[in-house]
């Protein structure tokens, strides 16, 4: 994603065709590719997030990226983070329903 959009976006859409709707990597993939191409509907990322099996479990990181999320203009911004403190700590979709909005 840093930089290089096109391309992180052609190769994000191919990992999740190869992922079932309920393995959490699929929910981070759509993640990312909502960050690297903005015309990405959020419902997408949320629908992906609604997929997940109860209890799921992460194990990203999402270190690398927090520079470009804090540069991302607003609500955007906002949002990605709303979504990485998903992801990393409480993986409660109401919780992030409410960030969200």
């Amino acid at each position: 994603i840093l930089g290089r959009h096109a391309e992180a976006a052609q190769r994000i859409r191919q990992a999740m065709a190869e992922l079932d709707a309920s393995n959490p990597t699929r929910a981070i993939l759509s993640f990312l590719l909502w960050l690297a191409e903005p015309q990405t509907p959020l419902q997408d990322v949320r629908k992906a997030v609604a997929a997940l099996p109860p209890g799921v479990e992460f194990t990203w990181s999402f270190n690398e990226i927090r520079p470009f999320i804090a540069q991302l203009p607003e609500p955007r911004k906002t949002r990605a983070q709303c979504f990485i403190t998903f992801f990393e700590t409480h993986h409660d979709g109401d919780r992030l329903d409410t960030c969200l909005q």
